[in-house]
């Protein structure tokens, strides 16, 4: 793969919500996690172990956790926003990766942090977070490019314990997000981005570049309206290949 073929990758990985039936080839997960192993780790600690979710029903009870405990949150939480600022995936109603032929949900072992220098040991929770959202970003890209869409769902910190025990995940492991996966059922719109000259400080921070607290605010605002005016484009053709 070249650079540019790298980067294509990166660019076209988006928040799949809606998947095709099709089944997902055991290769083709076995490729994915293959990758992901080999993501960057503190000490090389290598914490994650994966959970692959095929069964219907596991799957759908997984759904129903997350629509009871975190979803419902959010949602609540939202309506304290400012209407132009709300999150439009907390106030979307019912999520739907139940139907996801396959949930992957990457556990991480916090014993593993002792791998690192002892400083970080008062901080493994924060180290260990790290290093799973590395592996997590590494699932994403490989799913992308076997032609897979996937989702990035957050479980929060309150609502670990009944997905531990709902899946049977040791009390010493953290569970920071799941991965529904499948072949995007739409064409998803193309992604907003700040300008690389807006981000980019050459050899100390640029004062000149920083942004006040209502600028800020107005780059949600910018975000949301964004986003609510793209248009995702059906796919017709309900075949699994890409």
């Amino acid at each position: 793969m070249d650079f540019e073929e790298f980067a294509e990758v990166v660019k076209s990985r988006r928040a799949i919500r809606k998947f095709k039936p099709d089944p997902i080839p055991d290769e083709y997960i076995e490729k994915i996690l293959d990758v992901a192993r080999w993501a960057p780790s503190g000490g090389n600690a290598q914490p994650w172990e994966f959970i692959v979710v095929k069964d219907p029903e596991m799957k759908q009870k997984i759904e129903d956790l997350y629509l009871r405990l975190d979803h419902m949150r959010s949602q609540v939480w939202e309506t304290t926003r400012r209407e132009d600022l709300r999150h439009w995936a907390a106030t979307m109603g019912k999520p739907n990766f139940a139907e996801a032929p396959v949930i992957i949900v990457p556990i991480g072992d916090l014993r593993t942090t002792y791998a690192s220098v002892v400083a970080v040991h008062v901080l493994y929770h924060l180290r260990n977070l790290e290093n799973m959202a590395n592996v997590t970003l590494l699932i994403h890209l490989a799913a992308v490019a076997l032609g897979l869409g996937v989702q990035w769902v957050s479980i929060e910190e309150p609502s670990m314990g009944p997905f531990k025990n709902l899946l049977g995940i040791p009390e010493i492991y953290h569970i920071y997000s799941i991965v529904p996966m499948g072949y995007p059922a739409y064409q998803p719109a193309p992604a907003y981005r700040r300008e690389l000259e807006a981000i980019t400080h050459s050899d100390k921070y640029e004062m000149s570049k920083y942004r006040t607290d209502e600028q800020i605010i107005e780059h949600i605002a910018t975000l949301r309206k964004t986003t609510r005016g793209m248009k995702n484009i059906s796919l017709e053709d309900s075949s699994s290949e890409n």
